[in-house]
This record gives C-alpha cells, sequence and structure tokens, in this order.
C-alpha cells in the first residue's frame, strides 16, 4: 500500500547493492553522533575545549550524512560491479575510522587532533589523517564519475557536481586548518583549543559550510523529483540554490581569511549574504508547492 512518504522513499531507495553499504555505515555513524549527545547530560561544561563531546556528535553527524548523500548521488550513476563496491568500502571505512578515532580519543579523556603524545596517540592522529586523505580521492573519483556518469533529471547533475566541488574546497580548508593546528604544536609545545586565521577568522566556519551545502542541493533536488514542476522550472530553482550558497559561501571564506569574524562584516559582505539568503529562501516555496499534487494523488490512492 503506498503511502504519501512512497514518491520520497522511490527517490532516496538504493539502486545498487553497494549503495545500501554507506547509506548502513552512514546511518551507523549518525547514531554514534546522537548516541554522545548524552554526554552532555552527566558534562555540560563539555561542549568546548580540546577535549569535548562536541567532536563525536559533529563527526558522527556530518560523517554519516556525507555518506548518505555520497550514496544517493552513486544511486543516479551506473551499475559498476567492481568499481562502486571499492568506491563504497573506501569511503565507508575511511568515515568509520575517523569517527571511531574521535569517539575512543574523547573517552579516554585526551585530545584526538595534534595529540601526539604517545605512541598509541601519534597513531589514532596518523590515522584520521589517512582516513581523511581516502575520503578526499573518493570524493574527486565521485566527482568525476559524476560529471561523466550521471543519469536522470539535470537537476540531479547540478546538485552532485555543484555539492562535490564544495565538498572538495571544504577539504582543502580542512586540509589548512591541520597544517596550522601542526604549526602551532611546534612552535607551542600544546595542543591548540582553537584555532583562527589571523585575529578572529574561522577556517573551521568555512570547513562546515563547504562541507554541507550538498546536503541543501539534494534535499531540494529529492523535492523536485517529487513535485510535479517542469523541467525548466527545476533548472532554474535549482541553479538559484546554488548560487545562494556559493554566495553566502564566498562571504564566509572571505571572512574567515582576512582573519575577520563572520559576525564582522563590512556592508558589501552584509549585502551579499542577505543575496544569498534570499536566493536560498525564495526556491523552497515553488518546489514544496509542486509536490502538493503527488502527495494528494498518492493520498488518493491509498484511500481508493
Amino acid at each position: 500500500m503506498q503511502t504519501i512518504f512512497q514518491p520520497i522513499i522511490d527517490q532516496t531507495r538504493p539502486r545498487h547493492s553497494y549503495q545500501r553499504i554507506m547509506y548502513r555505515t552512514g546511518v551507523a555513524l549518525m547514531a554514534v553522533g546522537v548516541a554522545h549527545i548524552a554526554g552532555l547530560a552527566f558534562d555540560p561544561s563539555g561542549w568546548w575545549g580540546t577535549v569535548s563531546w562536541r567532536k563525536p556528535i559533529n563527526f558522527g553527524l556530518s560523517f554519516g550524512l556525507t555518506l548518505l548523500t555520497f550514496g544517493w548521488i552513486l544511486g543516479h550513476t551506473r551499475r559498476r560491479p567492481t568499481f562502486g563496491p571499492l568506491v563504497a568500502w573506501a569511503v565507508s571505512i575511511a568515515s568509520a575510522l575517523e569517527v571511531a578515532a574521535v569517539s575512543i580519543q574523547r573517552w579516554r579523556g585526551v585530545p584526538s587532533h595534534f595529540n601526539t603524545a604517545t605512541k598509541f596517540d601519534n597513531a589514532v592522529f596518523s590515522l584520521m589523517g589517512l582516513s581523511v586523505v581516502v575520503i578526499a580521492i573518493v570524493t574527486v573519483v565521485l566527482l568525476v564519475w559524476a560529471v561523466r556518469d550521471l543519469r536522470g533529471e539535470p537537476v540531479v547533475w547540478i546538485a552532485s557536481v555543484s555539492g562535490l566541488i564544495l565538498v572538495l574546497v571544504a577539504s582543502g580548508v580542512g586540509s589548512d586548518l591541520i597544517a596550522r593546528g601542526n604549526e602551532t604544536v611546534a612552535s607551542t609545545g600544546q595542543v591548540p583549543d582553537s584555532l583562527t586565521v589571523g585575529a578572529a577568522g574561522s577556517a573551521k566556519l568555512a570547513h562546515f559550510v563547504g562541507l554541507h551545502g550538498i546536503q541543501v542541493f539534494s534535499a531540494l533536488t529529492v523535492l523536485l523529483g517529487v513535485g510535479t514542476l517542469p523541467e525548466k522550472t527545476k533548472r532554474r530553482l535549482m541553479l538559484t540554490a546554488v548560487l545562494g550558497w556559493v554566495a553566502i559561501y564566498g562571504v564566509v571564506l572571505r571572512q574567515a581569511y582576512t582573519g575577520l569574524s563572520f559576525w564582522a562584516m563590512d556592508v558589501a559582505s552584509v549585502a551579499v549574504t542577505m543575496v544569498g539568503i534570499g536566493l536560498l529562501t525564495i526556491v523552497w516555496r515553488p518546489a514544496l508547492r509542486g509536490v502538493g499534487p503527488r502527495l494528494r494523488s498518492v493520498e488518493s490512492v491509498r484511500n481508493g
């Protein structure tokens, strides 16, 4: 029996067996992130600092969402019985190791990043670095694969390619953060409590915003796929959303690498940010309106 959620399920269900590897790992990592929220109930002060509950929460949710999104992209490519499982297992194992390393170090009560105090700590940090390299390589492979092989509606191609490019930019920011952290440890002998560029530039925010644009684009793609809007309208809405996110991200990057807080924007940056927010906002109303007729038809079938 169909439900009103069936159109959304149809848009996201795995089409290849190796997608299930990424979906299941992604859900498991998100569960790890959610489970660590309980730590805050026993240690409310443990959100900030080099040893914090924030890290396993953020890493579990972030890597889990990324795996789910990467898996969704693979569902729109041709089935590759050898290459597909290799990509799926590589990124799933690397993501699981990254989240496991951060979680283990939190439970041990020691920093997960830049910590080389013992052989074990050094091995964990090295393993995290290797995992990130594997994920970055898979992202490049997936981008090339998407550019050449994505099937279906053009909005899927726009969302996937744009999102993966932003993930790679964010990965570059993440590499820069690691380099800056290593320099701080080398010069001070201390694991940094926080990292800034210049006085107050937040490269962490730049890393975060770049990583998760792909989830915004994929969610909009699913919504547009469920709806009944004309193809031309769907493309316009997706391009508008991408432009809005890129505008905001441009400001975030500029603020970070000029050493300024995101909240210390000049007039031009405020204007660009407001335009970006406006562009992101206006796409959802027509997208949701286009879903209405499809959901009503499913409801009528269910009640028929």
